[in-house]
């Protein structure tokens, strides 16, 4: 029996794996997902790393397959875009330009047309405009709706050089573009091995959590976090559920029950018959064998393609073979009688839980049986919810307690002094406020209408328990001031979050306040926030006083001080 694992990943670079198509251009294309290959090539290297590849090595190469990992998002898998439904690209143009996006309640659906159904919808001839999309149900302007919910992969350009491109030409054309999948995006599949390999499994991924996967590694692409979801799985329906799919099959098609089985292909997959010619479906004698029921091929609505790939080791390209690509639908009868609901369960266990063809190591293969596909599709893309935030790196604190780590991370964070004054000075710049009004929780309010004088006293007032704070040292007791100023207790004047600067001292030397607590927390929370005081004992302070002191100084005037030596 196969052992299943439900694998997560998450881009923390941009992530090169090259398309298919002319690689004549500069601009070579980018995947839209990571294909099994390339994470069966990440797990076997682990292993040769850790000496542990010799030894299961026959094992590991026969019985271990990785899927293809597709986009993950709100507890979802988004497989690839069926090839049997169509949309009219007029009244989406029309639904896409009328939508609000700040109506949290209005979601307008496009309906979409089955080509292998009853009939073809008048003017429905074009592709959905998604790429992956999902089912979900839920209420809409009071009726229950199902509907198909798609997304887009995040994709980036970088423009690179390079002094070995066309050295024996006298016009060296060096600048060349990479097409990559962007950062911070979170894909999920699944790794079928053999019970014996289970421990194997295991050890990858209970070691090192970051792993390098795609091309150009050493110019800045291809790290990502990789985790194994939950427990190792001995039923393909549990590893379904657990990796977003859904686990209940549509029975009914054109008002007809237990009479149809749809295949769809969830990866390319290589088919041929009893001769060994490649063929565009799944010959009916291979489902007979496999969950003994007859079937009759009815209809389909395919595309093919050709693999292709380059193995680095060997340094040689994989052939070229006809394949029925991703997102393939094939329309099934059966010869026998109607099935009832747990027959048409079974049958989609035994298939689902095989791939298909040829290549089954690399991903290929893969297909769901009977998956809902409502015909309606939302128009705005299904974004990330509010309360899903992507997987927090290890803390810098953590690492350093290394002591080589900690000498690495003390080079870093002194060459990168210059990159914090900068990004000090564009929070400053971007919150500025001008009124009372103005003072809400985001805003950074330093009065024009003050003198030179006024700033630089604010500036003395906070030279000690910046000091202080800077050295990782708690200031001292908080000592008010005899003498009254009239901007100390103006939100108008001088303010950050809410508070004034009377209100931000006392913080300082005491650590209280509502406001500036929470407004640091969702500064310190960005990429460049962890970094930039991964060393500070007190770092909500500290940056609230470094904020204050860079808006002060950038209202006295003069070039703002930017240390040099950024690495």
């Amino acid at each position: 029996m196969w052992r299943y694992s439900v694998i997560q990943i998450t881009t923390e670079e941009p992530l090169k794996i090259g398309a298919g198509g002319s690689k004549a251009s500069q601009t070579e294309p980018s995947k839209e997902y990571i294909p099994g290959s390339t994470l069966r090539g990440a797990v076997i290297s682990r292993l040769v790393r850790e000496g542990t590849f010799e030894q299961e090595k026959e094992t590991i190469l026969l019985k271990m397959a990785c899927y293809n990992a597709y986009p993950y998002r709100n507890n979802r898998l988004y497989l690839p875009v069926p090839r049997h439904l169509r949309m009219d690209k007029h009244d989406w143009r029309e639904k896409k330009a009328a939508y609000d996006d700040r109506r949290q309640d209005h979601k307008p659906l496009v309906g979409l047309t089955d080509l292998l159904g009853a009939g073809e919808g008048q003017g429905s001839k074009n592709a959905p405009a998604y790429r992956f999309v999902t089912s979900r149900e839920e209420v809409l302007d009071g009726q229950k709706e199902q509907y198909l919910a798609g997304v887009k992969v995040a994709k980036e350009y970088r423009l690179h050089h390079s002094s070995s491109k066309n050295v024996r030409k006298e016009k060296k054309e060096n600048l060349f573009r990479y097409q990559a999948m962007a950062a911070e995006q979170t894909f999920r599949t699944i790794i079928r091995f053999a019970p014996e390999l289970q421990e194997t499994i295991e050890s990858v991924f209970q070691q090192e959590p970051q792993v390098y996967l795609g091309g150009s590694r050493s110019s800045g692409y291809g790290l990502c976090r990789w985790k194994l979801c939950g427990e190792v799985l001995t039923d393909y329906r549990a590893a379904k559920e657990l990796l977003g799919l859904p686990v209940t099959l549509c029975t009914e098609f054109d008002g007809r029950t237990g009479e149809e089985l749809r295949i769809t292909c969830l990866s390319d997959v290589i088919l041929r018959n009893d001769y060994g010619q490649p063929v565009d479906f799944i010959p009916e004698k291979t489902i007979a064998e496999i969950c003994g029921q007859e079937v009759v091929l009815k209809g389909r609505c395919v595309q093919t393609g050709l693999t292709e790939g380059y193995n680095t080791t060997w340094q040689a390209w994989y052939p070229k073979e006809t394949t029925l690509k991703a997102g393939s639908v094939l329309q099934y009868t059966f010869a026998g009688q109607i099935k009832s609901e747990k027959e048409l369960q079974k049958i989609a266990e035994a298939l689902e839980s095989r791939l298909l063809g040829s290549r089954n190591q690399d991903g290929l293969g893969w297909i769901g049986v009977n998956l809902p596909y409502p015909q309606k599709l939302l128009v705005a893309e299904d974004k990330r919810q509010k309360n899903e935030r992507p997987e927090e790196p290890q803390d810098l604190k953590e690492l350093r307690q290394e002591e080589k780590i900690g000498q690495v991370m003390d080079v870093l964070l002194s060459g990168l002094e210059g990159a914090k004054v900068r990004w000090l000075k564009m929070i400053c710049k971007k919150s500025w406020g001008k009124s009372e009004q103005e003072a809400d929780a985001k805003k950074i309010i330093i009065s024009e209408q003050l003198k030179k004088a006024h700033y630089r006293q604010m500036r003395h007032l906070l030279e000690a328990p910046l000091k202080k704070l800077k050295s990782n040292f708690e200031p001292d007791a908080y000592k008010p001031e005899t003498s009254a100023r009239f901007y100390k207790n103006d939100n108008s004047l001088c303010s950050i979050a809410k508070a004034n600067f009377e209100t931000i001292i006392k913080y300082l030397h005491s650590g209280k306040s509502d406001f500036l607590i929470q407004y640091a927390k969702h500064k310190l929370d960005t990429r460049q926030g962890r970094l930039f005081y991964a060393d500070a004992k007190y770092p909500k302070r500290q940056l609230i006083a470094e904020l204050l002191d860079m808006g002060l100084s950038i209202r006295i005037g003069g070039r703002v001080n930017e240390p040099k030596g950024d690495i």
